[in-house]
């Protein structure tokens, strides 16, 4: 497949075709690329999907979205829009992908939503404890780029029940 300036799920790795599809969410700074250590270990068993944030990798001039639950819903779309529903999610985020791989899971068409077979969260607490969480600050990021604009996101991200 090729990779298009616009998607969040540009292109898969492995063999199209598997029942099963892993989306991979990246962490604060990071881009789809940050998960290639895995690609060799998946791909004969996942469709592999690295989700591409804007201002990374090929999406490099976009400009940052306003929210996580924004950058959610795009990305539920082009689930609908690419993966059949008859074949199996599973989630993978660490941090503040751990977050957006939840409030895509809350995007789903309820339809959609049952073939979520598995969230995988690493280093993120969970959303009820995310309430209370006040936002501490922080040193200037400047020059950061995609760093600082995830980090002012994650910093005010609500998330939803």
């Amino acid at each position: 497949l090729a990779a298009k300036r616009d998607q969040f799920l540009p292109v898969a790795w492995g063999t199209p075709g598997h029942k099963a599809n892993l989306l991979l969410f990246p962490w604060a700074g990071a881009g789809g690329l940050s998960w290639r250590f895995l690609e060799e270990h998946l791909r004969a068993s996942f469709a592999v999907w690295p989700v591409v944030l804007p201002q990374r990798e090929v999406r490099g001039p976009y400009p940052p979205a306003a929210s996580l639950p924004q950058i959610a819903a795009a990305i539920a779309a082009e689930i609908e829009e690419k993966i059949p529903a008859t074949q199996g999610l599973l989630f993978l985020g660490h941090s503040m992908g751990a977050a957006l791989a939840y409030e895509t899971a809350h995007c789903l068409a309820p339809q959609r939503a049952t073939s979520l077979e598995a969230l995988f969260a690493s280093s993120c607490r969970a959303p009820q404890w995310r309430l209370a969480r006040p936002v501490s600050p922080r040193p200037s990021l400047d020059g950061l780029g995609p760093l600082e604009a995830d980090l002012a996101l994650f910093d005010s991200y609500r998330p939803s029940t």
